[in-house]
């Protein structure tokens, strides 16, 4: 831990543990299992397991059909409450997305990561492995221009992770703009370069109060965080004339989802990845209500998020004007929603 007061490891001042994983050697089961327990039993309730998928080899580097420490550390009774997630690859070219535990591991969905990122830089097509854009300036910038766009992408994908139908994962910090200049993949610099730098969060309260927002928003809206995807009859997709999105077109940047919570109650979300902005139809609301606008990314703040029962009616109820890679959050004001005006009134 640094001498400074502002800088502190992320692990000391996250409640989640990163574990970096070898392979499943006789000796290994008790010992994994011995270090967690202690790290359970004194701070931590969460692991995440780098390269989790080694965990699934023997001494010799073979993927073996029941891995022990996998079962080991899924049936402790200690960890039993504990939530364990795993990066379900490795540096041999294990890849078990989806088919890492039949017990009660959680995964890092590196596709849904990837697909989100590439969709709101812009890139459809295929790429490399590097899926970042600095907007035009490496690191710190003044341009104005440049910081606008960089706090809109931020927001983006802060409203795409909290709107999903996953586990969110932050690490900590993201929620106040904590930055590895550029560097992600900073498991083994021992500087600032992987510590949490606490003036962030005075420097950027505007991301604080927006994620705390979106979490709130997440919470209130139990459709939005059920276990599994949705069914044809809780989502519809739209494109920009209302009809379904061409998904085979990799120049599409734009789509939106109609989501039903109940008979009173939906939620339309809209997406544009585009440099240049667009109109979108919109659905009719459903009956005996309106359209209220709760979130819109390319609003300056507070007009970005609204605190609950505070949404303004949606004049328009033909279209809505997206600005440029921006997403927008229309809400049929139902009996469900739950007031954000407690959370937000604690970071003012």
């Amino acid at each position: 831990m640094r001498s400074s007061p502002r800088w502190k490891t992320t692990n000391a001042t996250t409640r989640a543990t990163r574990v970096q994983a070898t392979p499943s050697t006789p000796t290994i089961p008790w010992f994994g299992t011995t270090s967690l327990r202690r790290s359970a039993i004194g701070w931590s309730r969460c692991f995440r397991f780098d390269l989790a998928a080694v965990l699934g080899r023997d001494g010799n580097g073979n993927l073996l059909a029941n891995p022990p420490l996998l079962e080991k550390i899924a049936e402790d009774p200690i960890l039993r409450d504990v939530k364990i997630i795993a990066e379900a690859w490795d540096a041999a070219g294990a890849y078990e997305v989806g088919s890492f535990s039949e017990r009660r591991w959680t995964e890092c969905n590196g596709q849904y990561r990837d697909d989100v990122t590439r969709f709101w830089r812009g890139d459809h097509e295929g790429a490399d492995a590097n899926f970042s854009r600095n907007y035009g300036a490496e690191g710190k910038t003044t341009d104005v221009e440049i910081e606008d766009l960089r706090k809109r992408q931020i927001k983006n994908f802060l409203l795409t992770l909290l709107i999903s139908r996953v586990v969110p994962m932050l690490l900590g910090g993201d929620e106040f703009r904590r930055t590895q200049g550029g560097n992600n993949n900073a498991y083994c610099q021992d500087n600032e370069t992987s510590c949490l730098d606490w003036s962030c969060l005075e420097q950027h309260r505007e991301i604080f109060r927006f994620t705390l927002g979106m979490i709130a928003f997440r919470r209130a809206h139990p459709a939005l965080s059920q276990g599994q995807f949705y069914t044809d009859s809780e989502i519809h997709w739209c494109g920009l004339e209302g009809g379904l999105p061409n998904w085979t077109n990799p120049k599409q940047k734009q789509f939106a989802c109609l989501i039903h919570e109940d008979e009173l109650s939906a939620l339309y979300l809209m997406f544009n990845a585009d440099t240049d902005a667009i109109d979108f139809n919109l659905p009719s609301a459903p009956p005996e209500a309106r359209w209220h606008l709760a979130v819109d990314t390319a609003h300056e703040v507070p007009q970005d998020l609204f605190v609950a029962g505070e949404e303004p009616v949606w004049e328009n109820s033909q279209t809505y004007h997206l600005s440029p890679r921006s997403s927008v959050i229309l809400l049929a004001r139902g009996t469900n929603v739950k007031s954000l005006q407690t959370t937000l009134t604690e970071i003012q």
